[in-house]
């Protein structure tokens, strides 16, 4: 599995990254019933279908008697979160969830133990400029109106002001001195003005 390190912005440390996985992909019931029933198999595609839907239907009738599932595969059980107001509290839809919890057991532990891992350096997005627009001469992409609101358009354009090294910018095609635009009536990915 491919993955990237990328900053980790809900913790406090400064040099915090998490790993992302990049391009996963996922397989449906009907690519497994496909891969276990290829050629030379004695299961049969419709059989599988119908005892693989069977199966984690009645794992669900389960789940609402508050009976879970155990196997050397997965380990799946009805839980709650939220935060209990001491012991007489009483469950509130509004504070607390119904959930279900599935956790991995010997089997599919032992195979994740066995994943490869790629290292990769992290996808960068870059923004781009589509247009830019001079609000007073109604020009696009021309030769902008000197203290006159220009419009912006693309992608990933949003900038955050608090950060000195972020912002809108207009360079002087004489002498290429650059000035940063400092008030923004629209700061939105796809547009600034």
């Amino acid at each position: 599995m491919k993955y990237a390190l990328y900053r980790n912005h809900l913790t406090e440390g400064e040099n915090d990254f998490s790993a992302i996985p990049l391009s996963l992909t996922n397989k449906k019931i009907e690519d497994i019933i496909t891969q276990i029933t290829k050629p030379g198999s004695i299961l049969k595609q419709t059989e599988c279908v119908a005892v693989i839907h069977d199966f984690f239907r009645a794992i669900s009738e389960n789940l609402i008697e508050g009976t879970g599932f155990v196997s050397e595969y997965i380990r799946i059980q009805p839980s709650i979160s939220g935060v209990f107001d001491g012991q007489a509290d009483q469950f509130d839809g509004e504070r607390h969830q119904k959930q279900i919890s599935v956790l991995a057991t010997g089997v599919l532990k032992n195979a994740i133990s066995k994943l490869k891992l790629e290292k990769m350096l992290p996808n960068v997005r870059a923004l781009k400029v589509e247009s830019v627009y001079d609000l007073n001469s109604q020009n696009l992409d021309d030769p902008l109106s000197p203290g006159y609101m220009i419009e912006t358009r693309g992608t990933r354009l949003k900038v955050n002001l608090t950060q000195p090294n972020e912002g809108n910018y207009v360079i002087n095609n004489v002498d290429s001195a650059e000035t940063r635009i400092e008030f923004f009536h629209s700061n939105l990915p796809n547009m600034l003005s």
